[in-house]
């Protein structure tokens, strides 16, 4: 029989030692040798974490169990020079546990057997046909194990070849809500400020197609499959893991899974403080293009993550606002301000806090809480910042393209900030967004609902996206399939009252006055306060023919204190409709004096039609910059 392999190293129990070959004693504490020593006598086999926990705390006392074993084997494999990428000591079997493999002579003491050698275990791809070729009576045996051998390798081969062919096919993928494993609910926060920052690193590979945040978050309780999530996300692959905090210490374990038969491909576990968060988060991102033949952008922009890694307290903080952010409610948007600013209090520098007040305080006049005047020059301010400290970015540049275009009207510098983001993050959704409005404006309708659509595809559960989506549809005039959208949204269940205002134009579009008002009001029984929803009423009974109603509505918004915002654009539209288009103008004039921020849409409001051909319309284009059109 072949003699088995020299070890490289000898344990040796009766003095509780580690040697290399040449006699030089290794430094093991004292979990870290018991664990190589059960390891040892389970040589080849499966040692579950459970049972690793059991020797090595029979006592049950040692609470983060997963810490202790995760450590005991860094330094196994320190002490023996293994790797972990490319074992030839210590595998690592992700979510079940660890099987040793390596090359170990066991010393019992003088009293015991002769030295055993633990040699390691047959790698099936290297076994030799001369394994089947023994002479002797064990010849059969010995020829069935070596052919079991090689169909076992064979099927090793075949399975790599599978698992090849699945990385090189995923193009798209979505990172699901990082699972927060600590044991306190408040740390929720923390696990989706990890998950919204390792979305962005991975959505920066331009060959790459990544699903926003807000979408994938939509899984967070997920009671669907692989591959279901995966079907109704349009992804190949989906990134899923948990994350423990405990002190400043932090723990990542991910895993990329095949969407369409639930395979594993990769999996690792990432651990370091907590200052070290965004070099974690970057290595994990790292790993996962490589495991599908991509590679992350070169860096040499991006400060924050090598030359000036953030205060850990400024980082908590902002995470914070991260979270309630996008949650598309007045509420949220004001405490998720309140986090950016605290963050900035503990570090002034810190870069993705002001651009994360930059993108909310645009938000704001979004939802239509403040007027443009209030809300985008504090914007700018701080996306400058953001830009300046950090010029890689890309929310910093989608809000000062969206203040270029909505508020001042600066349209060769709303393009140019647009691609530059688009140039940082092809995945970036905002920016698609803000550049189908862009495209609008500039009369560039086709491209303007292709970027439409690209933004909804990459955030196909998004309440804003949809809302665009049919935003878009009505702008270009097309309401027939501007009403299928809405029928789908009314179907899903609508959960922000402006969506009604939405789909209540694509029937008016279409001429169906009955249910555009009956949308209306059950939006304003729902939010009696929101201005543009009245102002729409108002739209929809003048378009209907009863223009006692609309002028009713109207007596109403002009009467309201001036402390409750009324955007001049929506009394414009109503004007318009019932044939004073002299107020009509005014009210249009009085919008471009207020830098409100629905002015960049007057070159493509449908509401807005019969004023086309009246120069003093073409002469309000002017005033923000754009050609006389037709």
């Amino acid at each position: 029989m072949p003699k088995p392999t020299s070890a490289s190293h000898q344990l040796d129990l009766k003095r509780y030692e580690l040697r290399r070959a040449d006699g030089v004693i290794l430094k093991l504490e004292r979990q870290p040798m018991e664990l190589l020593i059960f390891l040892s006598e389970r040589r080849g086999e499966l040692v579950a974490r459970e049972d690793i926990a059991a020797r090595l705390w029979p006592d049950g006392v040692f609470i983060d169990t997963e810490r202790g074993i995760n450590n005991a084997v860094r330094k196994i494999r320190i002490a023996l020079q293994d790797s972990p990428e490319e074992p030839t000591q210590l595998q690592t079997v992700v979510g079940k546990g660890y099987r040793f493999i390596g090359h170990l002579e066991v010393l019992g003491g003088a009293d015991s057997a002769p030295p055993r050698v633990i040699p390691a275990v047959l790698d099936p791809a290297r076994v030799s046909r001369s394994r089947a070729q023994w002479l002797g009576p064990r010849a059969l045996i010995s020829t069935g194990i070596a052919l079991a051998i090689l169909i076992i390798a064979a099927g090793l081969a075949v399975w790599r070849s599978r698992a090849s062919a699945s990385r090189s096919a995923i193009r798209s993928l979505a990172v699901l809500p990082l699972e927060n494993l600590s044991g306190d609910a408040t740390q929720d926060y923390f696990a989706d400020g990890v998950t919204d920052e390792l979305t962005t690193e991975l959505a920066q590979v331009p060959a790459l197609r990544v699903i926003s945040r807000t979408s994938a978050m939509q899984y967070r309780a997920r009671r669907k499959s692989t591959p279901e999530i995966g079907a109704e996300l349009h992804v190949d692959a989906l990134v899923e893991g948990s994350v423990v905090r405990s002190g400043d210490h932090v723990r990542i374990t991910a895993q990329l899974i095949a969407a369409r038969d639930d395979g594993h491909l990769w999996a690792r576990t990432f651990e370091g403080s907590l200052k070290d968060l965004v070099a974690l988060q970057d290595d994990v991102a790292r790993e996962i293009t490589e495991q599908i033949r991509l590679h992350l952008p070169p860096r040499e922009e991006r400060q924050r993550a090598e030359a000036r890694p953030p205060k850990p307290e400024a980082h908590d903080l902002y995470m914070h606002g991260i979270a309630l952010r996008d949650n598309n409610d007045e509420i949220s948007l004001q405490k998720s301000i309140d986090w950016f600013r605290r963050s900035l209090q503990k570090d002034p520098d810190y870069a993705p806090a002001h651009a994360g007040l930059a993108v909310a305080y645009t938000f704001q006049s979004f939802l239509g809480v403040l007027p443009a005047q209030e809300t985008f020059p504090k914007a700018e301010e701080e996306a400058r910042k953001a830009v300046v400290l950090d010029p890689s970015l890309g929310k910093a540049h989608d809000a000062l393209a969206w203040v270029a275009y909505v508020y001042k009207w600066d349209w060769p510098l709303a393009e140019k900030e647009l691609m530059r983001a688009l140039e940082l993050n092809a995945n970036d959704v905002d920016a698609h967004h803000y550049y189908s409005h862009y495209l609008f404006t500039m009369g560039r309708r086709a491209e303007a609902l292709a970027e439409g659509e690209t933004a909804a595809g990459l955030d196909p559960l998004s309440q804003i996206q949809r809302n665009h989506l049919l935003w878009q549809y009505v702008e270009a005039r097309e309401y027939d399939r501007a009403i299928e959208i809405g029928k789908k949204m009314l179907e899903a269940g609508l959960t922000d009252p402006s969506q009604y205002a939405l789909i209540s134009d694509a029937y008016a579009g279409k001429g169906q006055f009955e249910q555009s008002i009956a949308l209306l009001q059950k939006a304003i029984s729902r939010s009696p306060t929101r201005t543009e929803l009245q102002a729409a009423l108002a739209n929809s009974y003048a378009r209907m023919g009863k223009p006692d109603e609309a002028r009713k509505v109207l007596r109403r918004l002009e009467k309201l204190p001036p402390s409750q915002f009324v955007s001049p654009i929506g009394i414009a539209v109503v004007y318009c409709d019932l044939g004073d288009s002299g107020r009509a103008l005014e009210s249009l004039a009085k919008a471009i004096d207020e830098h409100d921020a629905g002015v960049s849409d007057l070159p493509s409001l449908p509401a807005l039609d019969p004023l086309r051909g009246d120069p003093r319309f073409q002469h309000l284009l002017r005033r923000i910059g754009l050609p006389s059109r037709d």
